[in-house]
């Protein structure tokens, strides 16, 4: 028996290519998941069927950097401690680095700092799950509220 499954970039479409029959037409089914809303028939192994509905392959694409000594306002109504907000227009696996525009100073909510937590956020306040080689690197410039700016 063989399975084969990955999704297609260009199209956003999951594919599949078995030698038996899979049904995707049943409640508690794996389907609708990957974009399946009919039973999956192929022909023959090697030969793909593709999904009749987009699969979202990168969920998170409205990525929040946040840091719990900094003020800065709200996101969906809710407090926020946001450093920098970014939007990842590149596909999976790929290398890529963000900058802010320009320096920019957030308040610090403290006089004392003995932790700092930087969280890579969606929306909502979740935690975006990070691959295990990836390299986060994050730079805080602080400065006393007399400083000029450079």
């Amino acid at each position: 028996m063989h399975f084969m499954m990955d999704g297609e970039e260009n199209t956003q479409k999951c594919r599949i290519s078995t030698s038996f029959r899979l049904d995707f037409d049943h409640a508690g089914s794996v389907g609708p998941l990957l974009g399946f809303t009919r039973k999956v028939h192929p022909t023959a192994f090697g030969e793909f069927v593709y999904s009749d509905q987009n699969v979202t392959l990168v969920k998170d694409f409205n990525v929040i950097v946040t840091c719990n000594v900094v003020e800065s306002g709200y996101i969906n109504n809710r407090r926020a401690h946001v450093l920098h907000q970014f939007y990842i227009d590149k596909r999976p696996s790929t290398i890529f680095e963000v900058r802010p525009p320009e320096k920019v100073f957030q308040r610090v909510n403290r006089n004392w700092i003995d932790d700092i937590t930087i969280r890579l956020e969606n929306p909502e306040g979740q935690l975006i799950p990070l691959r295990k080689d990836t390299e986060l690197v994050v730079t805080l410039l602080l400065r006393t509220a007399h400083d000029d700016i450079k």
